[in-house]
């Protein structure tokens, strides 16, 4: 496993950027400014799809079940925000944000550092 040292501390700093872009997003539609909302939740997804592609695979080769799931279950709900933007519907999305994205985002980065605890200490 530590041959991916490199590529999980990169995964554990793009996470918090990540969220930092998740939780902003929110903060934009609560200020009515929704198409800043959609462009910075568009840049989020860009940089989750990129820690998704990095983390997955090292996920299934260790069989790390808990940080697969946490992983679908994140794009599932990116799925839904992307359908409720193409609504319109803007309480629908805070609503996912609130209560299902920003907690399973939440979740995974325990998951992935938990997991990779010992790679993050050296």
């Amino acid at each position: 496993m530590e041959k991916y040292s490199d590529v999980i501390k990169q995964a554990v700093n793009l996470s918090d950027t990540i969220l930092e872009a998740i939780l902003h997003t929110r903060k934009l539609i609560d200020e009515c400014k929704n198409e800043q909302a959609i462009f910075m939740f568009e840049e989020s997804m860009k940089g989750y799809a990129q820690l998704n592609t990095s983390i997955k695979p090292i996920a299934l080769e260790i069989e790390n079940n808990d940080l697969c799931t946490v992983l679908d279950n994140i794009t599932d709900s990116a799925y839904n925000v992307v359908e409720f933007f193409g609504f319109k519907d803007f309480q629908k999305v805070i609503e996912i944000l609130q209560f299902s994205l920003i907690p399973q985002f939440s979740q995974f980065q325990r998951i992935m550092t938990s997991s990779f605890e010992p790679l993050l200490l050296q």
